[in-house]
């Protein structure tokens, strides 16, 4: 096919105007050939960059960045194979250093042909800033919210005790779910501050003998009376090898007069109890009333299973490969911080472990969790 010939001065007026969208723009722009060398630099990213050479570019683009650590860090970005690259940098500024967010796109004709490589320069400080003030208030108001709400655990935990005096069944009930709602708002702040030290890099595994066993039945039974309360059925099992063979025991509801099978590796327990405990709360969450939740543990020779099933709505396929993201919840959903699935995936892969999730839509979901013995 025959294009028609486009006038020369259409041609220049075209030119015209693009080079003032590109030099009106707040985003910096600069286009280099594959040596490096200069076809556009505009004024936002001279500004950016500090560069103050003017028309003509005798040298190459890096060769006009001043700060070696941003030459340093540009060099890597052009020279990576990336075609597509998105990264933060930091530039020095006039009063304390600059965030820029620099794109990198390979450019290219309508008829295929590789012309050079983009980057645009975005200056993101303010956002940046905003988001540090942000994350500042949540840890300090976590902080201030945890104080109160353990001295009310403490007394919630006396009186279920009946070291004050005894309650009748009724008044236990109620207590327990009070004693519940405290626990699960505890861990909401807990998982806040720890998810705080997880971005951080100060989050620390403090490893020691932990049973997976004893830990879901330890949650289930904290949850037992909210369950009942909201008529969810709670069960959990173990498989083991026994004999050369495989063997599954019910551990809860707990047989009379059975003793729990031990099951023990290293870990950080109190993370990986709340990593579980997360998983729980999410499945009671999204099942409804007359639903089921049960908690499977199978032992293998080198690691640990923990799988949660839940008979609620499902997950869409589409909301599969972001449910671990930080603040992300499925439509619809109420309450909660949208961060317990996100500490349940960082905890489980600081111990070595990954975590997945399987669902069809209608038929429920399962979280699936494995660590190393």
């Amino acid at each position: 096919m025959k294009y028609p010939e486009i006038p020369q001065s259409q041609i220049s007026e075209m030119k015209t105007r693009l080079q003032a969208i590109l030099f009106s723009i707040e985003d910096g722009i600069v286009m280099t050939d594959f040596e490096g060398n200069i076809s556009i630099l505009n004024d936002s990213a001279k500004k950016l960059l500090g560069i103050e050479k003017k028309f003509p570019y005798e040298l190459k683009f890096l060769d006009y960045v001043a700060d070696a650590g941003v030459k340093g860090k540009l060099k890597e970005i052009l020279a990576s194979p990336q075609e597509q690259q998105t990264e933060e940098i930091l530039a020095p500024g006039k009063d304390k250093e600059k965030c820029l967010l620099v794109t990198k796109s390979t450019v290219t004709t309508a008829k295929g042909e590789v012309l050079g490589k983009v980057l645009a320069f975005r200056d993101i400080s303010r956002e940046r800033d905003l988001e540090k003030l942000k994350d500042d208030f949540v840890h300090s108001i976590t902080h201030d919210l945890k104080s109160p709400l353990t001295s009310i655990q403490g007394y919630l935990d006396l009186f279920l005790s009946g070291e004050i005096e005894p309650l009748t069944p009724t008044q236990i009930k109620h207590m327990e779910v009070m004693n519940h709602s405290t626990r699960k708002l505890l861990k909401m702040i807990n998982n806040l501050l720890d998810m705080a030290k997880i971005e951080a890099g100060h989050l620390i595994l403090e490893k020691g003998p932990w049973d997976p066993v004893n830990s879901v039945t330890q949650i289930l039974t904290e949850l037992h009376a909210v369950s009942w309360l909201i008529k969810i059925g709670l069960k959990a099992s173990v498989t083991r090898m026994k004999d050369g063979k495989k063997t599954t025991a019910q551990v809860f509801p707990a047989p009379a007069g059975q003793a729990l099978p031990e099951i023990t590796l290293m870990a950080d327990g109190n993370l990986m109890d709340r990593a579980i405990s997360n998983l729980v709360d999410n499945a009671l969450k999204h099942t409804p009333q007359g639903g089921s939740i049960e908690v499977h543990i199978e032992e293998e020779p080198r690691k640990i299973i923990v799988s949660v099933r839940d008979s609620g709505e499902g997950i869409p396929p589409e909301a599969l490969e972001k449910i671990f993201q930080k603040f992300q919840q499925l439509s619809g959903t109420k309450g909660g911080t949208g961060l317990g699935l996100t500490f349940a995936r960082e905890t489980v892969e600081r111990h070595g472990g990954r975590i997945m999730a399987a669902s069809e839509p209608g038929k429920g979901a399962t979280f699936t969790l494995w660590v190393p013995k």
